[in-house]
């Protein structure tokens, strides 16, 4: 659920509230801590499973 669009006139005033934190190392260990490890190909696996995750969007305009 979108909160507003790029083209709403607040979006400037929430633009930095929703600004993606990057912490390669935390999001690593959180996987790797559930059992996950990484495999030859650089893909996480556990007990044989490669890590997959699936993206949904609304595609609507």
């Amino acid at each position: 659920m979108a909160v507003c669009s790029r083209s709403s006139k607040v979006w400037w005033r929430l633009a930095s509230a929703f600004r993606p934190r990057r912490d390669v190392a935390a999001g690593q260990a959180l996987i790797e801590g559930q059992g996950w490890a990484l495999n030859s190909d650089g893909v996480y696996e556990k007990d044989g499973e490669a890590l997959a995750v699936e993206i949904m969007v609304n595609n609507a305009s």
